[in-house]
């Protein structure tokens, strides 16, 4: 009685296993980590800023002035008061990613910062005494590697990072 009935019974798991794959194999062989995404993006903005200085100012004066749109670090002063104003070595390093760190100065450390010209001083201070904000800020420059280049007036290898190109200056491993 039963030998005539056609056997479609064992094929049709078959068949739609074979239809799920199909369905299924190009949604899993466009998914991708978002992390090379994220670091082409990152290293493409600074990239961006560097061979295309004139999309934006490529140096705020020392001051009062600088948006914060760029990236910035504050300028200090004696709490006693003085006309030598400086940048602190804690503030710039701690903006540095951990695979591009900062061998100009060192956490603790502070250089003096002339705002009438918008630069740094060449040494080191292992600590100016007493000091205080003034609510001034200078930006930070770097190069095209993510190197933090310099603080204030931009030289021919330098940029500062505006807009908001980059949401964090620490978003990952830079190889």
């Amino acid at each position: 009685m039963n030998d005539t009935k056609p056997k479609v019974d064992a094929g049709t798991p078959q068949r739609r296993r074979v239809l799920r794959g199909v369905i299924a194999a190009p949604v899993v062989l466009t998914i991708s980590s978002g992390a090379s995404a994220s670091m082409t993006s990152n290293l493409r903005c600074v990239a961006n800023q560097v061979n295309n200085p004139t999309s934006l100012p490529r140096a705020y004066g020392a001051g009062n002035g600088v948006p914060s749109t760029v990236i910035r670090v504050p300028i200090y002063g004696l709490t006693a008061g003085g006309a030598l104003r400086y940048v602190s070595g804690t503030d710039i390093c701690g903006l540095a990613h951990p695979n591009r760190p900062v061998t100009w100065i060192s956490n603790g450390q502070w250089r003096t910062f002339d705002v009438a010209t918008n630069t740094m001083g060449s040494t080191n201070l292992s600590s100016p005494g007493p000091t205080t904000a003034t609510g001034m800020f200078a930006t930070v420059q770097m190069d095209q590697s993510g190197y933090v280049m310099s603080v204030g007036k931009n030289s021919a290898n330098t940029s500062m990072l505006a807009a908001t190109c980059w949401n964090s200056f620490r978003a990952g491993p830079i190889a």
